[in-house]
């Protein structure tokens, strides 16, 4: 029973009633989390922590212009503001660069043409192994899979002898003068003349595929690291990666993220990892091994993974990514195709009401899935505005 006690009557919009209506809304609030935008329903703002996930991995999916690296980089500046956790981006067209650029970041231009060398034989991850042994072997696993890369066939069990033997004969040898003065750090070039030594006949093909990425024109890696490896904001640049380093580059690129994360839960610190054009490195077999290494390890590590992409379609062709993307507790979905809105129909159950917020959406406006929640948002931002441009 309801008693009115006062006597004026005025009109009231939807907009304001819903303050006092409980209309059937979910919200969402974490303080110290990253703000998504509004509610579209309730008007109030969405802010999440995806720390507090049971696994913060996700996707930033939406057609091409609907927001998806607008989204990316309003998260990546909140976190980089707002927290120490260290961010680190894979950049597959060089957008990232000036957010590297004006937040004092490192921007690594990784092509054959570039002047920034990554040494994957650097012993700047050998204090954070458990031990001499440990590390070792972490690089003769690496080096087996560039040697494998630069071969373009399974190497064979003669091969693999060798390619460890070399690892172990030139990281013993840094051990025995470690201590001594201008001591040099191992590189893929020691490695290359370590091969040449041995006298079996297998370790002339190796010889052989090595000579043009250590003395010919694929030399980027067979010298010392230039660059910054421990900057607080990575963003690594593959635009201009070529065909014939593209699988090298790759595998180097990986493992050096993965040596990272590695580091960084050791020292306590979280990583925010983002990969742009998820889906080019999903189609590429050692890419999306490794891809499904690190968003397996990375939870446990303490970090969090986002996949920016718009062919979700493409992405399901593989059962790898088919799981990441149904495990995923966190998916920011911007507008999207028929053909993509019935795959979060069938796969993820999404209802009919729901998805009319990603359906001929306006840029920057879609569905935040968080854990068990969704949210109709609203992250539009002012074109003219600073935090825009």
């Amino acid at each position: 029973v309801a008693v009115r006690y006062y006597d004026a009557m005025r009109p009231v919009f939807t907009q304001s009633m819903c303050g006092f209506i409980p209309f059937n809304v979910q919200e969402l609030y974490h303080p110290g989390g990253v703000f998504y935008g509004c509610n579209q329903v309730s008007k109030n703002i969405v802010v999440g922590d995806r720390k507090r996930l049971a696994n913060g991995n996700g996707f930033i999916l939406g057609i091409t212009g609907g927001g998806k690296s607008v989204e990316a980089k309003c998260e990546m500046m909140q976190v980089v503001v707002n927290t120490e956790d260290d961010l680190i981006v894979i950049d597959p067209q060089n957008e990232y660069r000036e957010l590297a650029d004006n937040f004092h970041g490192q921007f690594i231009n990784i092509s054959s043409e570039s002047r920034n060398n990554i040494n994957p034989l650097d012993v700047a991850t050998l204090g954070y192994m458990e031990s001499r042994d440990a590390f070792v072997a972490d690089k003769t696993e690496l080096m087996l899979g560039i040697c494998e890369q630069i071969l373009k066939h399974e190497i064979t069990a003669g091969q693999r002898s060798i390619i460890s033997r070399c690892v172990r004969k030139v990281y013993q040898e840094y051990f025995e003068q470690e201590h001594g003065k201008h001591v040099k750090c191992p590189t893929m070039a020691e490695f290359y003349e370590m091969v040449k030594k041995q006298a079996e006949h297998e370790a002339r093909d190796i010889e052989l595929a090595l000579e043009l990425f250590v003395e010919g024109a694929l030399d980027i890696f067979a010298k010392p690291t230039n660059v910054n490896t421990e900057s607080r904001i990575l963003v690594y640049g593959i635009a201009d990666l070529g065909k014939d380093l593209s699988s090298v580059g790759m595998l180097i690129m990986l493992e050096s993220i993965r040596a990272r994360i590695a580091r960084n839960y050791r020292k306590g610190k979280v990583t925010w990892l983002y990969i742009d054009e998820f889906h080019n490195l999903a189609n590429q077999p050692v890419s999306a091994a490794f891809l499904e290494k690190i968003w397996k390890e990375v939870r446990k590590l303490g970090g969090m993974v986002t996949g920016i992409t718009q062919n979700i379609a493409d992405l399901l062709k593989s059962k790898t990514v088919e799981t990441m993307l149904c495990n995923s507790e966190y998916l920011n979905l911007l507008k999207q195709s028929d053909i993509e809105i019935d795959i979060f129909r069938d796969m993820l159950r999404f209802n009919e009401n729901i998805l009319e917020f990603v359906n001929n959406s306006e840029c920057g406006c879609g569905i935040l899935k968080f854990g068990d929640i969704l949210i109709p948002k609203d992250n539009r931002l002012n074109k003219d505005s600073l935090l825009y441009q």
